[in-house]
C-alpha cells in the first residue's frame, strides 16, 4: 500500500485512461465525474457547450471521443454521479473488468490517498469484490423475477 498527495483542481484519472491502482481516500473529497456529452456533439459548431474561438479545426483527426480536456469542467462536458469523502475507495472496476476507467476522478480539495497495485489487488480484494458482487445478482434475481434471464 502507498501514499499520493493529489491538489485541489486535479484528476486522479480521466475518463478512458487505463490504470493498475485501486485507490482509498484518507483525507480529502473527490468528485466521481462521466461525459455529458460526445465530445463531437461538444465541439460542433452549432453547439452550446463551448464558443467559436474554443472548437478545434474540423480535421477530424484531432476529435477523439475518448480525450478530456482540463477544459471539460469548464464547458460542462461532465457531470457528476457522485461525491466520495475520506474512508471510501475506487477503481476496482476498471481492475476487475481490466478495462479503462467509465468515469474521472477530480479533487475538490486537497486529497491524500493509499493504493494498491494490481497484484495486490487481485491477492487481497479481487474475491471479496466479485463475491460480493455475485451476492447482489442472487439477490436480484430473487428479488425481481425480470431479472432471471
Amino acid at each position: 500500500m502507498k501514499h499520493q498527495h493529489y491538489s485541489k483542481g486535479t484528476y486522479i484519472y480521466k475518463i478512458h485512461e487505463r490504470s493498475n491502482k485501486f485507490f482509498g481516500i484518507i483525507r480529502g473529497s473527490v468528485s466521481i465525474r462521466v461525459r455529458a456529452v460526445p465530445i463531437s456533439q461538444a465541439i460542433s459548431p452549432n453547439s452550446s457547450f463551448v464558443s467559436n474561438d474554443t472548437i478545434p479545426s474540423q480535421n477530424s483527426s484531432e476529435i477523439k471521443e475518448d480525450a478530456i480536456t482540463e477544459n471539460d469542467i469548464r464547458y460542462n462536458l461532465e457531470k457528476e454521479t457522485k461525491k466520495l469523502c475520506q474512508g471510501m475507495c475506487f477503481g476496482e472496476n476498471s481492475l476487475l473488468k481490466n478495462t479503462a476507467h467509465s468515469e474521472s476522478v477530480y479533487c475538490y480539495e486537497d486529497t491524500d490517498v493509499f493504493y494498491l497495485e494490481k497484484e495486490h489487488f487481485d491477492h487481497y480484494l479481487k474475491r471479496l469484490f466479485l463475491k460480493s458482487s455475485e451476492e447482489r445478482k442472487l439477490f436480484l434475481k430473487h428479488k425481481i423475477p425480470i431479472l432471471d434471464d
